[in-house]
């Protein structure tokens, strides 16, 4: 079950962010979600990439992942 629930959030997310980007901002996927960016990174279980000091990035695979908690 989990592993269809997954497969079904990851379409959700390319149909939504288009299947060349596997990552995207964490405004980006804050907005999708509805939810707070702060929120969201201090979620330590949200799938979140730091790239520099002020600069995030959400794979999608593990945001369809993370979907399914």
């Amino acid at each position: 079950m989990e592993n269809e629930l997954y497969h079904q959030n990851l379409e959700a997310l390319y149909e939504h962010f288009g299947r060349d980007q596997p990552m995207v901002s964490l405004h980006a996927a804050a907005k999708y979600l509805h939810k707070d960016e702060r929120t969201l990174h201090r979620d330590r279980t949200f799938p979140i990439k730091t790239f520099g000091s002020r600069r995030y990035a959400v794979p999608l695979t593990g945001l369809a992942r993370w979907l399914c908690v």
